[in-house]
Order: C-alpha cells, then structure tokens, then sequence
C-alpha cells in the first residue's frame, strides 16, 4: 500500500527555489513516519492511476503505445490486493505498513502474483510486468535468486514475441515513467522532483533525458511537457484515523498545466 499523509499540497514555482530532487526520494520521504489522519491507497488504484497516466503521454517520449503496453502499465501492481486487505484488516491492532517498508520475503509473493495476472492477459503484459519487477530487483542482494529465475523464465516468451527488443525496452520505460509518477502523486509528494524519461531503476536513467515536475497554484507542470495538453486524471481512496477506522472518502483529481488540484470529501 501507498500512505497518503493528511496534507495540502504546498505550492512552489518553477525559477528553482526549491533543489529538484529525484522524484523517488520525496516519495520515500513521504512514506516514512506518517501520523494519523492519513490516506491508504491500494496498490492496484496506484496502477490503474499510472495506466491512466500511460493514456495520455505525448507520443514523442516512448513512441506508440499498444493497447496492451498500456494493460500492462495499468495492471502491473494488481498482486498487491492480497497484501494490502491483509493489513487493513489488521487496523488499528498493527501500524500499516506503505510497501517501501516491507522485507523482501513480504514483497516477492506480491511481486510473483502480479506477473501471474498479467501472463492471465497476454504474453506482451507478462513480459513487460516481468521486466518491472526484475529491473526494481536488479542489484538487491537479496532479489538476487528471484531476479535470476525470473529472467531466464521470461526471455524464453520474449524471444516468441514479434517484436524487437527496442520496442521492449522503451514500452518498459513507459512503464516506469508512468509507475514512479503515479507514485509522487498518490503521496501528495509537493516538492520539485525530476522525472527519467525512462524506467527508473534501468541502468540507462541516469543518463535519460528528464522531465522536472513543478507545482503552480496548486496544478503540476511538467517541463518539457511530457503528457498531452489539458491531461486530467483522478484517485479515489479512504482516510483513516489513529484507531484505524475509516474516516470519509476522498476523491482528487489533477489537471496537468492547468490550475486546478481538486480535494473532494464524501463519506
């Protein structure tokens, strides 16, 4: 799961008063001693959230995106459910825990079923969900062995796919892209963060091209543009106060270049 903490986005400009940082560590600052009230956000709502975002890119970054790229992209944290109920039901007897903090023996069955689910679609969305997951492993000692069997599994089916292995590699760095900004946003991460035009945990990133996200009255900017103009896209998930119980829904939405973050309260 992803915790939302219980805050306003907090405007800044774009002339560089604040360090732009790579937007992984607001996001892991974000996830880290968060007090009540806070948001939970599903890791599957996270997905769908970065399909969204898929949907929507400038093709000029990663070229065309097939249909089932963007099932992928949309679909590849949805083996996290079983995860995630299982700390909610243990609300407020257990601290709820955002995935950054779990072990690898608590990450890998989730990181497993998701590439299941999406084999369930197409070879295409196995693959494209296998490599994620491979990549956020590569250089973790204790990955190693799930990196290693995985990789060997899966390029057996990459080889029967009828495409070149450029089209894999920039459709894994959509991926990417899309899933590390959804991330920023379900966090309400609000500082200037930079963005790879690439899968972040490629070993290509650090030398991608970039895109800097900024925040004007109230609405992210990216620059240069990486989405298509007026892209608007929302997440709905539940607060929760200190003895766990379900507060109120909350329903945001954001407008890219535009003004407009949009709160909503429901019940």
């Amino acid at each position: 799961m992803i915790l939302r903490p219980s805050r306003s986005p907090a405007e800044t400009n774009s002339s560089g008063e604040l360090p732009v940082q790579n937007a992984w560590r607001p996001f892991l600052d974000s996830q880290a001693n968060v007090s009540a009230p806070y948001g939970i956000v599903f890791q599957s709502r996270h997905s769908i959230l970065a399909g969204d975002l898929a949907r929507c890119l400038e093709e000029r970054i990663f070229g065309p995106l097939l249909p089932d790229v963007i099932a992928a992209i949309a679909r590849h944290d949805f083996g996290w459910d079983e995860s995630d109920e299982r700390q909610l039901k243990a609300l407020p007897d257990a601290v709820p825990r955002p995935f950054p903090a779990l072990g690898t023996e608590e990450t890998l069955p989730s990181w497993s079923k998701s590439i299941a689910l999406a084999a369930a679609v197409s070879p295409l969305v196995e693959v494209l969900v296998s490599r994620h997951f491979c990549l956020l492993g590569a250089g973790e000692p204790s990955r190693t062995g799930f990196v290693r069997a995985e990789t060997e599994r899966r390029e057996a089916i990459e080889r029967a796919l009828p495409f070149p292995q450029a089209d894999l590699d920039r459709w894994t760095g959509a991926l990417g892209f899309c899933d590390l900004l959804s991330l920023y946003l379900c966090a309400g991460c609000t500082t200037p963060a930079e963005f790879p035009l690439a899968h972040p945990a490629s070993p290509n990133a650090g030398m991608a091209p970039k895109t800097v996200l900024t925040w004007r009255s109230g609405s992210p900017v990216l620059s240069p543009p990486a989405l298509k103009p007026a892209t608007e896209v929302a997440l709905s998930l539940r607060l929760y106060t200190r003895d766990g119980a379900s507060q109120a829904s909350e329903s945001l939405a954001w407008s890219f270049g535009k003004h407009g973050f949009f709160q909503q309260q429901g019940t």
